[in-house]
């Protein structure tokens, strides 16, 4: 079947949707700690403070 005559798919929602890790990470920045800090805190690594 020609490609172009299908529908282009739907968007993964859940890929959309921040991830436990992450929102813990939001929930300490906005108590303006440093990464180093948060990552302390959470028991990550600064780069995962980081890349969150």
């Amino acid at each position: 079947m020609n490609r172009s005559l299908l529908p282009p798919a739907l968007p993964d929602v859940e890929a959309d949707q921040p991830t436990e890790c992450e929102l813990r990470v939001l929930r300490v920045i906005t108590e303006g700690k440093t990464a180093k800090e948060i990552a302390a805190g959470l028991r990550i690594g600064v780069n995962t403070v980081r890349n969150e």
